[in-house]
């Protein structure tokens, strides 16, 4: 269990996400049927994480924005993940908040949290965008990197007009799916492995989704 909520690590240029950014058309993305989403709406993809029962689709602009992480990640790896062959990206995904929205107080399943460092970096953002905790309304400054306690409730808010986009980069140790993978776990926990040893270091494959005509 971590000793804090929300701590500052480091800072990144962010520059080539937000370009990529700016030219997808939000209004397309659906909402999921997540209860702890709310009002937000997420574009997730994978390396570590992989689940081979679902194809997922992106369109060419999704696919440039996740084409725009890649160096981010690479340093954000490098830099605070050692030893390096020890871990890896379990889970990649954009968190957006359009103007005048939230995602309703909820806390991360208990084996994600705790097999999982969650890095947050976000993007475009402004002061009226903040997490809140326990102990009060913690706002995440773009191109800063943080360590975030998922592990807790939390809420997340965007009160300004313009929509709010953060990195949500989780990091998981290979010694601890090796462990759920030999079958150490209980079903429930067993549920967000998703892989097996053999599957460690395969990329989850990318299928472009050609735009309506």
């Amino acid at each position: 269990m971590l000793n804090f909520n929300v701590k500052e690590i480091g800072a990144i240029d962010v520059a080539p996400i937000l370009s990529a950014f700016e030219k997808i058309n939000l209004e397309a993305l659906p909402f999921r049927p997540e209860p702890t989403l709310g009002q937000g709406k997420m574009i997730r993809y994978s390396k570590g994480w992989i689940d081979s029962k679902r194809e997922i689709e992106y369109s060419k602009e999704e696919l440039d924005l996740i084409e725009a992480t890649i160096p981010i990640e690479r340093e954000i790896f490098q830099t605070f993940f050692t030893p390096r062959d020890e871990w890896l990206l379990f889970k990649g995904e954009f968190s957006i908040l359009p103007p005048k929205s939230f995602f309703p107080p909820h806390v991360d399943p208990l084996w994600y949290t705790n097999a999982t460092t969650r890095i947050i970096v976000p993007i475009a953002s402004n002061y009226k965008c903040y997490a809140s905790f326990d102990d009060g309304h913690y706002c995440l400054e773009a191109g800063k990197i943080y360590e975030f306690n998922n592990g807790v409730v939390h809420s997340v808010h965007n009160n300004s007009d313009e929509p709010r986009l953060n990195l949500l980069l989780s990091y998981l140790r290979k010694d601890v799916l090796r462990e759920y993978s030999a079958g150490k776990s209980n079903p429930a926990e067993a549920y967000f492995a998703y892989t097996i040893d053999q599957k460690l270091a395969e990329n989850h494959s990318f299928k472009y989704k050609e735009p309506a005509r």
